[in-house]
Parts: C-alpha cells; structure tokens; sequence
C-alpha cells in the first residue's frame, strides 16, 4: 500500500499528554467520547492510535484506545527501553508499560539520542508529523517546556492537524485554565 493509498484507508491518532493528573475517570469517558466520534466520522478506516506509552496520559489513553476493537496500537519509543525507564516513576508504570506494549501491533525504535529533552522534543515532533488527529490530556500552559504537551499541541495545530484538548490539571505545576477535569473542547 503506498502513501496515498494509506491516508485514504487509515486515521492516524497521537496522544499527548501529562505525567501526572487527577480525575481519572472523568478523563477515561472523554477519551473514550473522543475516539467514538473519530470512528464514527470515519466509517470502515483503519484506526492507528499512536502513544510512547509513558506513565500517565499516555498509559490511559492507550489502555482506553485498546477497548475499541477497530483501534491498533502503535508505540513510538523515544529512547531505548532502559534510558525511558529512567523516566519513570513508578514500578506500577513500568509494568503498565509492559502489560500495554504487549498488546501493541507495532513498536517503532525512534534513533537513539542521548539527551532526554531533545529525544522528547523529537518524539513530539514523529507524532505530528505521523498523526491526523492529536488528543492532549493538559492543562492549556503555553509550550514553554521543550518536548512538553504544551509545545506539541502548539506544533500540531500549526501544522493543520486536528486537536482534540481535554482538559486535565497537570500534578507537577497545576494549571492556570479554569475548566472542568475532562471538558473536551476542539482546536483547529
């Protein structure tokens, strides 16, 4: 299958999202509305739902994607596996990562970098550039944070692509935005 053949039969979704939330129930039933109205916009295509699998929004989002049974899962590495796991803060997340990647249809090794910022910013950049549509778990920060939610969204809408913002409060720093855990809002 060529390209364009592919963009024709395949949605491409990518996730983006925080480490660290609260609410995650409510954020459970957005995704899961979001990506019922991906596959209902989009009758008889392949669905591809792109995540790192990191812990977090990445670990949900996946776990959620994979209850639709139209939904493959691709999983992009930023690092290799003993570098991401430094990452890490959890051994429960390191066996949701295994449990997750377990059930993935592809895991795709990006080239190794050292530097765990630029391998982050890169990935963001893989997402973007692969995905049709992007989901953020986030706060609504500016990208102030390099390979951070904020600058992936940022780049994504740049580049035309659909974004699908639900909002979650980010546990590390908070958040300024005054929405509701799990509010959906569509940004063009």
């Amino acid at each position: 299958m060529d390209e364009q053949e592919d963009a024709l039969t395949v949605v491409k979704i990518a996730i983006s999202g925080h480490r660290r939330f609260s609410g995650k129930e409510q954020l459970r039933v957005a995704i899961r509305k979001v990506l019922r109205e991906i596959i209902q916009a989009n009758p008889g295509k392949e669905m591809w739902f792109y995540s790192p699998l990191a812990e977090g929004a990445d670990q949900l989002a996946a776990s959620t994607a994979l209850e639709f049974p139209e939904i493959k899962l691709v999983v992009p590495l930023p690092l290799s596996q003993e570098e991401y796991f430094e990452d890490f803060l959890s051994e429960g997340g390191k066996q949701a990562f295994h449990t997750l990647s377990g059930k993935a249809n592809k895991i795709i090794e990006l080239p190794a970098i050292r530097d765990h910022r630029q391998a982050y910013q890169r990935l963001g950049e893989y997402l973007i550039r692969e995905c049709d549509v992007l989901v953020a778990l986030w706060d609504g920060e500016d990208g102030s944070d390099s390979g951070g939610t904020g600058e992936v969204v940022e780049k994504a809408r740049a580049s035309g692509r659909k974004v699908y913002w639900i909002y979650c409060k980010n546990g590390i720093k908070g958040g300024k935005k005054e929405k509701k855990v799990g509010e959906i809002e569509v940004l063009n």
